[in-house]
């Protein structure tokens, strides 16, 4: 890898990876929103020589803005939640077949693709694979899983030479704020019951963010056609045992206000990892109760 060009520079995910690259590997991020624009060039401190863009995310904005010797895009910008249907279709969708069009004008080759873990329903407490059949059951899954088609169909067009798709499992850490444990780390800290849905003991594998860097990092080889790869935390984690971990890392008491559960959540999610540690050598290696008090390190909670 010679050149990067990362989307989402926005989000938490990006500034990680910024102070994990290589300081010799020349860096373009791209920040849609400009109110952001300070955080972003903060990451500058992180990787020496970075070049941020702003605006929209389209190839006619983009494109000419990418230094030649770029070969890779690791595409991050996407978004969980949204104000509208046509805003959830847009961040995803609408947003990935730009940066397609931007790939093959500027003849970039290689892709990584933060998906989701959400393109699977229901797991039922089996281990997703690779194998398994597809069936997102939100309008987030569904989006991120066409967002995976339109990259297979690039590939099969010879517009671009390989793609990495990562389905990551509850991504958490520093700087996050989606999610159960970004949620549940907010209520804590300001003294309020953490909201939790059903019984609580649907399983989820946390992923922290350090881990994601990792696999980032690993899969910017451009081995050739389409990779998909099922990336969750090392361990089998129920909702309530995270808000308790939670709550002993804070130092802060538990109290609990119990919702009906969401007929849209997959009750368990829990994969298999071994297709990535085979093919990437990678493993996860940070435990929940490591990851939280990171976290919490971050915020300054002592």
């Amino acid at each position: 890898m010679k050149g990067v060009f990362i989307t989402g520079g926005g989000g938490f995910i990006a500034p990680h990876l910024l102070r994990a690259l290589d300081p010799s590997l020349v860096v373009t991020m791209h920040i849609r929103d400009a109110a952001k624009y300070a955080s972003a060039v903060a990451s500058e401190a992180a990787h020496p020589g970075i070049r941020i863009i702003t605006g929209p995310l389209n190839e006619e904005e983009i494109a000419g803005k990418i230094p030649d010797d770029c070969d890779t895009v690791i595409h991050l910008a996407g978004a969980a939640h949204a104000s509208s249907t046509e805003d959830m279709l847009d961040s995803n969708i609408t947003t990935t077949r730009n940066v397609l069009q931007i790939m093959e004008r500027r003849k970039i080759a290689n892709l990584v693709f933060m998906s989701t873990a959400a393109v699977w329903s229901d797991t039922s407490g089996n281990r997703l694979s690779e194998s398994m059949t597809t069936n997102p059951q939100t309008l987030y899954g569904y989006a991120k899983l066409s967002a995976e088609r339109l990259i297979a169909d690039s590939i099969g067009r010879d517009k671009i030479a390989s793609a990495v798709i990562l389905r990551c499992n509850n991504t958490y850490g520093p700087g996050g704020f989606q999610g159960a444990v970004a949620t549940f780390m907010r209520r804590l800290l300001d003294g309020l019951p953490v909201q939790i849905e059903g019984d609580g003991l649907q399983m989820r594998e946390p992923l922290h963010v350090s881990d994601v860097v990792d696999v980032i990092k690993r899969s910017s080889v451009g081995t050739q056609g389409a990779h998909a790869y099922c990336i969750s935390g090392p361990e089998v984690v129920t909702i309530i045992g995270m808000a308790e971990t939670m709550a002993k890392v804070l130092g802060r008491k538990l109290e609990i206000e119990w919702k009906p559960q969401n007929a849209d959540r997959a009750r368990h999610i829990i994969m298999s990892t071994e297709k990535a540690h085979r093919e990437l050598g990678w493993t996860p290696h940070t435990r929940f109760e490591e990851g939280c008090r990171r976290y919490a390190k971050a915020l300054c909670v002592r």
